[in-house]
């Protein structure tokens, strides 16, 4: 993957937090918490989707599921 050479990535994020879970995440916290990716460095997509997920249900003390897509995925999809 691109990534390990410092070139940016990008994907689309499909994030499923559990109704049940102790915490909610908060749109704002939540975005902060995104951006602090920036100039970071992963060996791929599945590297920063563990990252998230563990990060995530800590953070929400409930059942979090995180799947990274890449860009490509979307190409081909009609809005």
């Amino acid at each position: 993957m691109a990534q390990r050479k410092g070139l940016p990535q990008v994907a689309i994020a499909d994030i499923h937090l559990d109704y049940e879970s102790q915490n909610l995440i908060e749109s704002k916290s939540f975005k902060l918490y995104l951006n602090s990716f920036n100039q970071s460095k992963f060996a791929d997509f599945n590297a920063v989707q563990q990252t998230m997920q563990c990060d995530l249900i800590e953070c929400a003390q409930g059942d979090v599921k995180v799947r990274l897509n890449p860009v490509a995925v979307y190409d081909a999809q009609k809005i």
